[in-house]
């Protein structure tokens, strides 16, 4: 959430900086620096299940039956424990159809 240079890291930051742009209300809202992470951390995570979803060869996977469930969990550092964000999935239905791969011939 800062516009700190970490190099050749920035590369893979700019994905989590999306989610914050995505979110910046929300997150920018909540006050307590440690529960703004904490809620930064789980919207990432949705996020990315989200992305995994997008991917062509899992949609595949979908389409020939087989049915990977993508999960979104996070694991706190904290107190050891999971906690399941009540993200799953197991096709692309819920996708902006624009990511929704036809199958293939």
């Amino acid at each position: 959430m800062s516009n700190n240079n970490y190099g050749f890291l920035n590369n893979w930051l700019r994905h989590i900086k999306d989610v914050y742009r995505l979110h910046q209300s929300e997150l920018d809202s909540i006050d307590d620096e440690g529960q703004r992470l904490d809620r930064y951390v789980e919207l990432n995570i949705k996020e990315q299940v989200n992305n995994l979803s997008k991917v062509s060869f899992i949609q595949e996977e979908w389409e020939n039956g087989d049915f990977p469930y993508i999960h979104g969990w996070v694991y706190s550092l904290k107190d050891g424990l999971l906690q399941d964000l009540d993200v799953t999935t197991n096709n692309a239905e819920k996708l902006d159809q624009v990511f929704q791969y036809n199958p293939r011939q």
